[in-house]
C-alpha cells in the first residue's frame, strides 16, 4: 500500500526511506531553496556553501545514505589540506564527506519528491 506523505522542511530527512518503502512524498519549505542547514546558495552562477562544510553520520541509515551519495559520485571523503601546524587530524576527519560539487545532497532525495519551496504552513 503506498501513501502520499507531507514533509513540512526540506533540510535532510527520511524522504530516502520513505520513497523506498512505496511513499509519495511532498515537501513543504517556507524558504526560496531547499537544504537547510547544508543548502546551497548561488551568486550569479557561482554557488557557494553556507552553514555546514562537510556531513557525517552518526546513524548506521544516515552513514548508508552518504555511502550512496559517495558512490554516485554526489559526494566524496573530505580530504582538507594540512599543515604542519595543524598535526595529524586523520582520524578526526575519516568520516567526514563533503558535496561534490557542492555541499547540498538534496538531489538524490528529490528523485520522485515533489517540492514546494517558499511555502509556509500554518496549520496542519
Amino acid at each position: 500500500m503506498t501513501s502520499l506523505t507531507a514533509i513540512i522542511g526540506a533540510g535532510l530527512s527520511g524522504v530516502r526511506e520513505l520513497r523506498r518503502a512505496g511513499h509519495y512524498v511532498d515537501i513543504f519549505e517556507a524558504n526560496s531553496s531547499v537544504g537547510g542547514r547544508i543548502s546551497t546558495m548561488r551568486v550569479g552562477v557561482l554557488p557557494y556553501d553556507h552553514g555546514a562544510q562537510y556531513i557525517t553520520g552518526h546513524s548506521s541509515i544516515f552513514r548508508g545514505f552518504i555511502t550512496e551519495l559517495v558512490q554516485s559520485g554526489y559526494a566524496a571523503r573530505w580530504k582538507p589540506g594540512q599543515s604542519a601546524a595543524q598535526g595529524n587530524r586523520t582520524a578526526a576527519i575519516a568520516n567526514k564527506s563533503v558535496g561534490i560539487p557542492v555541499i547540498s545532497p538534496v538531489r538524490p532525495l528529490a528523485q520522485g519528491v515533489r517540492i514546494y519551496t517558499s511555502r509556509v504552513v500554518h496549520t496542519l
